[in-house]
């Protein structure tokens, strides 16, 4: 065998054959290890790997072959030339296959995204809460997921599908045909809310997502979208709806006023708070100050009672206040506060009621009781005074008796003269029980009490002393008054005494006078026991301590003093309420502890003109008596005395101890009776029966009716005949 020397350039050629391999080795080694890549995004399959490796593998081959060709003995050009080729070709593949890998990866992984996205697709799908479907336009369900299966309370989605929703879709309030013109539109239908229903037949509340799909054409190929089942929350809002519209009910219905309020400020006001502060609109109310509908008085307090609920979030008990309505009238409340959230923020709530009728209703129910409890003290008294006045008959009697046997000298007659003004000063006092009581007889006459109080002025001054200055303030042309001059003298003194009695330290008694109308509705007229008209006040006011309201509960009541021991017998009042109230008039006091006190006296008009003066009658002796009298008292001393004095002024008597023994006596006298002389209440027989009886016995008996006291049953224009002769026991006469 011949060795052949290369030639340079047959050298060269080799070299880049050598070249050629091993860049084919290295694509090859690039595809093995592309191939492993590949694998893992082609689900593991081993047929790019197999083909990679084929082609490096065919690769290497045809370049052994070259190598073996360019260096063997011999070189045929041809074949040498066409493995060269094949060698080119496997290579370019094994380029192009390298180049391509990228692409395949990306290809690998956005399998592996769509196929992970169609899962989770699929899980959304069916485990979603949301109602997931579609249908046809014509009605014919295509999909849906479990929750809208179970929503619709069906088994499966197969015995949805039998659905035709045309029919049987919504539920009668709501239209599937307005649905599809909404879903059919740009964009389709967002928050679109209806009722479907559901397989036993009831209505499921959804609110609904939906558009229509079309083809390339534009037709609605099919409709798809989710559903949210809001029953619950329909049933909630139904329901909070009806809690507010119960609210708005009970809050505009209640007789409560309610306010709620802000920094002072109105933000809610009901129509009963409204009408309560006399205004009709609610509305009217709102931004403005609450604390301008509180009365001044009542400001402070109700400022603190409000700061106290904002700072500290308590609910305020219970409290009264007066408030002020739109006219200025005043009208008592009773309210109750709490801290409220109110539009977003926090607020108060005044909830108030009208008390103003309670109040007066309660008022009245004092009056009442303050009424029975005199009424009570009255008769009381006035039993006490009647039982006294028997006893002080006998002892004014029998002392005056003895005082005309008694000579001037007489050892005895200053005792006996003791004895008589100790019976004086009882005889006061018993007269001011019985005006206390309103048992005294009175004789009424048509007064001007500006002439009485002008002359008893001098009077008044030396009662109450220098240190203190009397005023008067008399309204000219004072309508009369019908009462008893005597009896209003007495009042007029007892009122200006205690008022300075209230003045230790001296100070000023203003008297006055005037003519007032009463009517129904007038604050002045609502304290006082008396029908609305035309009254005469008197007034008296003085600067004094005055009165708290516990003293004031009491101060009509006998034997009631705030003054020290001795000083006073606590009757000076009680008369003066026992002679107005029989005057029927009314009294009423306004004190204060620190500002004095004022006490008006209200007595009734008198329609009567004024009378002329007349000259004053001389006063003729009595002649002596000559008649017969029955006597008939019950009272042992009093009958005894009264005998006397009968006797001795030259009458003949028969006396007699009641109405039963009166009639016995008169049937056994033999000569007639002239007068009969009676008390007038008696046990068994009253001196009205006794005297009716004696009449028909006896017409031309005359009948004199006697008594210490008189209520109802007994006066002249109650109970006995208008025409009767009266007399009135004189130690029983108020001074």
């Amino acid at each position: 065998m011949s060795t052949r020397v290369l030639s340079p350039a047959v050298f060269g050629e080799c070299m880049l054959l050598k070249a050629v391999i091993a860049v084919s080795c290295l694509l090859g080694l690039s595809a093995a290890v592309l191939a492993l890549r590949l694998r893992r995004f082609t689900g593991r399959s081993p047929v790019p790997m197999l083909i990679t490796a084929a082609l490096g593998g065919a690769a290497v081959y045809h370049a052994v072959r070259l190598i073996t060709l360019v260096v063997g003995d011999s070189v045929v050009l041809p074949r040498l030339a066409a493995e060269l080729l094949v060698l080119l070709v496997f290579l370019a593949v094994n380029a192009a296959l390298l180049m391509m890998g990228p692409l395949f990866e990306r290809a690998g992984k956005a399998a592996q995204e769509r196929a992970e996205s169609e899962k989770r697709y699929r899980n959304l799908f069916q485990n979603t809460h949301v109602g997931v479907y579609r249908t046809t336009p014509e009605g014919r369900i295509l999909m849906a997921n479990p929750a809208l299966v179970r929503m619709l309370g069906y088994e499966s989605f197969q015995e949805l599908a039998e659905r035709d929703l045309e029919k049987q879709g919504f539920a009668p309030q709501y239209s599937r045909k307005r649905f599809k013109e909404l879903v059919e539109r740009p964009g389709g239908v967002s928050g679109f809310e209806s009722a479907w229903i559901t397989k036993d037949g009831r209505p499921r509340y959804i609110r609904e997502n939906a558009s229509a799909v079309r083809d390339k054409d534009g037709r609605v190929i099919y409709y798809e979208g989710t559903v949210e089942d809001i029953t619950e929350r329909k049933a909630a809002e139904t329901e909070l709806k009806n809690s507010e519209e119960r609210y708005r009910v009970l809050v505009e219905l209640s007789p409560l006023g309610i306010v709620v309020h802000r920094e002072g400020r109105a933000l809610f006001v009901n129509p009963a708070a409204a009408g309560i502060l006399g205004l009709k609109d609610p509305e009217s109310l709102i931004g403005s100050r609450v604390l301008d509908y509180v009365h001044p008085d009542h400001q402070e307090r109700a400022a603190e009672r409000i700061t106290a609920v904002a700072q500290d979030g308590v609910v305020a008990p219970p409290t009264q206040f007066v408030y002020l309505r739109e006219d200025g009238t005043q009208v008592d409340v009773e309210t109750v506060s709490a801290p409220v959230t109110f539009q977003g923020g926090r607020a108060i709530s005044t909830v108030f009621l009208d008390i103003t009728k309670r109040k007066r209703a309660e008022a009245i129910e004092e009056q009442i009781k303050a009424a029975q409890k005199m009424e009570a003290l009255g008769r009381l008294a006035g039993g006490v005074a009647h039982d006294f006045n028997n006893l002080l008959t006998a002892i004014m009697g029998y002392s005056s008796l003895l005082l005309e046997q008694v000579a001037q000298g007489d050892p005895l007659r200053p005792s006996l003269e003791e004895v008589f003004s100790a019976g004086k000063r009882a005889e006061l006092l018993t007269a001011q029980l019985l005006a206390f009581s309103r048992r005294q007889v009175l004789e009424p006459t048509n007064l001007d009490l500006n002439r009485i109080i002008t002359g008893m002025e001098a009077m008044l001054h030396r009662l109450i002393g220098e240190d203190v200055e009397l005023v008067t303030d008399l309204a000219p042309k004072l309508d009369l008054v019908k009462a008893d001059q005597a009896q209003m003298e007495q009042v007029i003194i007892n009122l200006v005494v205690n008022a300075r009695d209230s003045m230790p330290e001296g100070g000023r008694i203003t008297i006055r006078t005037k003519t007032v109308q009463l009517e129904d509705e007038t604050p002045a007229r609502k304290p006082l026991e008396v029908k609305p008209g035309p009254f005469v006040m008197i007034e008296v006011s003085d600067t004094g301590e005055g009165m708290s309201e516990e003293v004031r509960s009491h101060l009509f009541e006998p034997f009631f003093t705030t003054k020290a021991q001795g000083k006073g017998t606590g009757l000076g009042l009680s008369t003066v309420y026992g002679i107005v109230q029989q005057s029927s008039g009314a009294i009423r006091i306004n004190s204060e502890p620190g500002i004095g006190s004022t006490f008006q006296v209200y007595l009734p008009r008198s329609r009567a003109t004024r009378p002329r003066p007349r000259p004053p009658k001389a006063k003729a002796a009595p002649a002596p008596g000559t008649e017969h009298v029955l006597l008939v008292e019950d009272e042992n001393a009093v009958r005894t005395l009264s005998r006397k004095v009968l006797e001795g002024q030259g009458y003949s008597v028969v006396a007699a101890s009641n109405g039963v023994e009166a009639l016995a006596l008169l049937d056994a006298h033999d000569g007639p009776i002239d007068i009969l002389v009676t008390d007038v209440v008696m046990p068994e027989m009253n001196g009205r029966v006794l005297a009716d009886r004696i009449r028909t016995r006896s017409p031309d008996t005359r009948v004199l009716f006697v008594s210490g006291y008189t209520d109802e049953k007994i006066s002249i224009d109650g109970g006995l005949p208008a025409d009767s002769a009266f007399l009135q026991n004189h130690s029983r006469r108020s001074v």
